[in-house]
């Protein structure tokens, strides 16, 4: 071991300090540290008299061969060390006496101090390593060269500072007495000789060079001084690290370690940087599979190497030297700030981890999709997988359109009872249904996943799932637009992703029945399994499915209006706060609920577009009531529905009107006609008198429905009762307005 001198170089040792073994370093340190305080080059090594006599002889017979100029020597025991490298060596030797569990150094002293004529050691006190440093300083300062001069100045140094703590000593001292004995003789000679100084008083640095400096060298420093030492050392690791080191270890670890953290922060910085002028391509960083990855190793080296610092940094603190009292709680501060550091960064790599399985599970790796008329439109689609079932047939389809620069949102849902669906331009399936999906009332919109999958899905070479490809196409088609991607919900595993969440909030408008056994003869439900109430409710994934799917009482509608709702308190609910809380979960639900083939190189546009539309207006239109006719989506005319679309799509790329953000549509109970679901300016092309039908949207501030109409409150046991009864009429009636439905 040596020192390094301010220029960097790493001078010869000229001072040996050799021990039995590594177990008496402890002691010995203390006169590493008086060289060191000096500036005087040392080595250390274990040389044992009794284990390595040859090397320890070897070791005396060339130490002044080699530069050395003193040898310091610890033994403990029979302690033959010193006095055998006295012998070899025409070096002065200094014996330390290390204490032993057995007769307290006693025998090491007698051992070492008890030297024959003709073979001196010098001889200090039982453990006085550091006095033994001293004496080689001073050995050293007598000669005649520029490094005895310098010593000699610094001793004058060390021993005015030594002459100045105890001055304070002293005054302290009579400070205390002063204040208990005010009338002693002794006290009032002493306040006539020298002012008293109190310990709340700042203390001049002694002049010259100071030579006890308690930060790197703690074995001076008084109890107080060392347990700030700890706690500072602890702080400075935790906000600078390899600060600690710099002032207090091994400097050439703590730059190391301070270069990786300005690295750090440069990079933090330019994260930052990047959030606010160019966030879409920060989050296309962390949502690449290659970048996420190099990400990750990153975070887990710096976890890792931060750890490495705090351990470093506990044996810089010294705990032996802290009082007993004071060890737990700088451990305990130490461990906190171990967690706080590497484990943040340890837990931050294991989220990203997740969140990169989760992509490369979900999400598809081809090319990036392009807006379409400056927008992008996706396909939401929630479908049901059972054991009797090919792929999924969707329950629920929405079209999803977001202008490309503002955000501005717009949802078009299409009942799954839609007949005579086309299929766009360049479909596959326009071979099979040039005419639209026309095969009577077994085609509906919902069916083409099952049909293509089990009967056309060569129709889709290299296309991964042909019937969700198809429905997209039969969608794109009705509705006059291209959809470029769909994202398919497994309703089976729905409720996993809401529980995930903790559950979402709503206000319903009405009872919703858990449906129970449905009889194919009667065409009619069993008893319900349950029911959801109306008003304010908290609904966990079950609840949620089941409010989402339940259509007994009410027609498809009603239930489209409450899937809105459901998308929507999902929405409004996944935070910041519960996407950090829950991520694990949410993410591991949702591998096992979402399929896509949205390009995962393209999630961050979307996610930047999905945070300007937070808070903005959503327009919605729904191809049945209440904005068209009941009957329409079984003799749908085509064009009135792209002339609708268009309206709608221009009105969500306009100005924002002054409309509540996120309302929900209200069920209409009036038969025929069109309504407008939001307020649309008339289009080109729009049927002649049709505009004049449009009304304002309904309100979302509804009340809910919780009596009868005599004012009786309506129960679970109440609408059982009917049921029981066979009374189905009035439980239609009191169930009427449940599609009514806002998030909360």
């Amino acid at each position: 071991m040596t020192t390094e001198t301010p220029t960097g170089t790493v001078p010869r040792p000229i001072v040996g300090l050799v021990m039995g073994s590594d177990s008496d370093w402890p002691v010995m340190e203390a006169a590493a540290d008086v060289l060191a305080e000096f500036g005087i080059p040392f080595e250390a090594d274990v040389v044992s008299a009794h284990r390595m006599p040859t090397e320890m002889i070897r070791y005396g017979q060339t130490a002044h061969e080699r530069g050395l100029r003193v040898i310091i020597a610890g033994a403990g025991g029979a302690a033959h060390l010193p006095g055998m490298l006295a012998s070899v060596t025409p070096l002065p030797v200094i014996g330390v006496p290390v204490p032993l569990k057995t007769l307290d150094g006693m025998d090491s002293l007698l051992s070492i101090v008890q030297m024959p004529a003709g073979v001196p050691v010098a001889t200090v006190s039982i453990a006085g390593a550091r006095n033994a440093g001293l004496l080689a300083v001073r050995i050293l300062a007598s000669g005649t060269d520029a490094l005895a001069a310098t010593l000699r100045a610094d001793l004058l140094d060390f021993a005015q500072e030594l002459n100045d703590v105890a001055t304070r000593k002293g005054a302290n001292l009579r400070q205390k007495v002063s204040e208990v004995f005010a009338d002693g003789n002794g006290v009032l000679r002493a306040a006539v000789k020298e002012p008293v100084m109190s310990r709340s008083e700042p203390q001049q640095p002694a002049t010259g060079k100071v030579m006890t400096d308690p930060v790197r060298y703690p074995t001076s420093a008084s109890g107080p001084v060392r347990t700030k030492r700890g706690f500072a050392l602890v702080l400075m690791t935790l906000l600078v690290p390899g600060s600690a080191q710099i002032v207090a270890g091994d400097r050439k670890l703590g730059r190391i370690a301070l270069r990786v953290t300005l690295t750090a922060w440069a990079l933090l910085a330019v994260s930052l940087l990047l959030l606010a002028v160019n966030r879409s391509l920060l989050i296309n960083i962390f949502t690449n599979q290659f970048a996420s990855l190099v990400i990750i190793l990153v975070l887990v080296a710096l976890a890792l190497g931060w750890a490495f610092l705090f351990i470093d940094t506990l044996r810089l603190i010294r705990p032996v030297l802290l009082a007993p009292a004071a060890r737990p709680a700088v451990g305990i501060a130490l461990v906190l700030a171990l967690v706080l550091s590497s484990g943040t960064l340890g837990y931050a790599a294991y989220l990203l981890n997740v969140s990169r399985n989760a992509i490369g599970s979900i999400f598809a790796g081809g090319p990036a999709l392009d807006p379409v008329d400056g927008r992008y439109n996706f396909l939401m689609m929630g479908g049901d997988a059972g054991d009797d079932r090919t792929g999924r047939r969707p329950d629920s389809l929405s079209v999803l359109s977001v202008d490309a620069k503002t955000g501005k949102t717009a949802i078009i849902s299409v009942p799954r009872n839609l007949q005579n669906a086309q299929f766009s331009e360049g479909s596959p399936m326009r071979e099979v249904y040039p005419d639209g999906y026309d095969c009577g009332d077994a085609c509906l919109i919902n069916a083409i996943n099952t049909e293509v999958t089990n009967d056309y899905a060569d129709l889709y070479p290299g296309v991964d799932d042909p019937g969700a490809q198809a429905t997209l196409e039969a969608v794109s088609g009705t509705l006059g637009i291209t959809v470029q991607a769909y994202v398919l919900v497994d309703m089976a595993g729905f409720a996993k992703l809401i529980d995930a969440m903790g559950g979402i909030k709503i206000r319903a408008g009405g009872w919703v029945p858990m449906s129970g056994y449905f009889d194919e003869a009667t065409r009619t439900h069993g008893m319900p399994l349950g029911w959801i109430p109306a008003g304010e409710q908290t609904l966990d994934g079950e609840h949620a499915l089941w409010y989402g799917r339940s259509r007994e009482y009410v027609d498809d509608y009603a239930r489209i209006q409450r899937q809105q709702c459901v998308q929507q308190a999902m929405l409004k609910q996944l935070d910041p706060a519960t996407l950090l809380s829950k991520f694990e979960d949410i993410a591991n639900a949702g591998t096992k609920v979402v399929e896509s083939n949205i390009s995962s190189s393209q999630l961050g546009s979307f996610v930047d577009l999905a945070t300007k539309a937070k808070g903005q207006e959503v327009k919605r239109l729904t191809i049945g009531p209440p904005d068209f006719d009941a009957s329409f989506s079984t003799v749908p005319d085509f064009d009135i529905i792209h002339a609708k679309v268009d309206q709608l799509l221009a009105s969500a790329s306009g100005p924002q009107a002054a409309a509540p953000v996120d309302s929900m549509v209200q069920a209409s109970s009036v038969g025929g006609g069109l309504q407008a679901s939001s307020p649309l300016r008339p289009a080109a092309g729009l049927p002649a008198g049709l505009a004049a039908q449009q009304t304002p949207p309904p309100s979302s501030d509804f009340t809910p429905v919780t009596t009868t109409p005599d004012g009786e409150p309506i129960t679970a046991e109440l609408l059982n009762q009917l049921k029981r009864e066979g009374d189905e009429e009035a439980i239609r009636q009191l169930v009427a307005t449940n599609g009514q439905c806002a998030p909360q």
